[in-house]
């Protein structure tokens, strides 16, 4: 878990989860990504890996409908 994360901020639940020895947060959000299709949906929408927005403009644009 990325250290500048403070436990005391998250919920209890969640701050166990990432908190695990051996859990590497990157693999398990790369499967989660990987079994929702977002990459799919994402492609549908009309973005693409070089589309020039950062993540959190195309998850705003999606959420939203702007752009």
């Amino acid at each position: 878990m990325n250290i500048d994360t403070k436990t005391q901020s998250l919920p209890t639940l969640i701050a166990d989860f990432l908190g695990k020895d051996g859990l590497n947060i990157d693999n398990l959000f790369a499967d989660i990504w990987k079994r929702m299709g977002v990459a799919t949906l994402l492609r549908r929408a009309g973005f693409h890996k070089r589309f020039g927005l950062e993540v959190t403009q195309v998850v705003f644009c999606c959420c939203f409908g702007s752009g």
